[in-house]
């Protein structure tokens, strides 16, 4: 009878637990990225002109449930040519109050507030590239965690009264990867670390493609980036 009775209790919980993953299941966002008639010009501007070949993204969510949308407004824009991946965003506030603390590159940058970017060009759903950028353009990236990598990015920030932008440039080769052939699957993430500005406006991290466990550094819940190299 007690091993009927633990029985019964083991595949309940069982039960629950798959339950609770199916609970869990997120679709995964998917972008198709164009070609950039012109490289866009690397100053930390990001200008519609230079941008329009850019697709957008917007409508990040909270890490802390996927149903919350971000209560600050978020803007990416990706392309790439030959050579490169483009990326450009436009980070939101109500106040001109920013955190950058961070100065050193590799230092703890997700502390400040940052864009984090993350790149798995073979789709592994496992090894990935991260690449975190402050409010004053200071650098951290590491493959796989390990930030004695280094690419050869060219990044550029600016500030306003109402935002923070910026602009860079990843080098494919930097990667180990040449250009992506026309619908290329790569990993892809794009999360955003903003940190309390006032009683009124708390700290809030926020991701494109919505990861349940792990936070930001899961790579089995990063979204797919196509790329459309016609």
């Amino acid at each position: 009878m007690k091993n009927f009775v633990l029985m019964s209790l083991v595949f309940g919980l069982v039960f629950l637990g798959n339950s609770l993953i199916q609970a869990e299941k997120v679709d995964t966002p998917i972008i198709t990225i164009g070609k950039a008639t012109l490289p866009p010009e690397i100053d930390g501007k990001v200008e519609k002109e230079e941008w329009e070949d850019a697709t957008e993204i917007i409508n990040f969510r909270s890490l802390f449930g996927k149903h919350n949308l971000g209560i600050y407004p978020t803007r990416v824009y990706v392309m790439f040519d030959k050579n490169n991946l483009y990326i450009g965003w436009k980070f939101f506030v109500p106040i001109a109050k920013f955190r950058a603390n961070v100065k050193e590159r590799d230092g703890s940058v997700w502390d400040d507030d940052s864009i984090e970017i993350f790149l798995d060009p073979a789709y592994s759903r496992s090894q990935y590239y991260q690449i975190i950028v402050n409010s004053i353009g200071t650098i951290y990236d590491a493959k796989g965690g390990d930030y004695s990598w280094n690419s050869d990015i060219n990044c550029k920030v600016n500030q306003y009264n109402n935002r923070w932008e910026g602009e860079i440039t990843i080098p494919f080769q930097d990667l180990g990867v040449k250009t992506p052939k026309d619908r290329t699957v790569w990993g892809f993430n794009i999360c955003r670390d903003q940190y309390k500005i006032s009683n009124e406006f708390p700290t809030e991290l926020t991701m494109w493609s919505y990861s349940p466990v792990n936070g930001f550094q899961n790579p089995r819940y990063f979204g797919k980036l196509i790329f459309n190299n016609k």
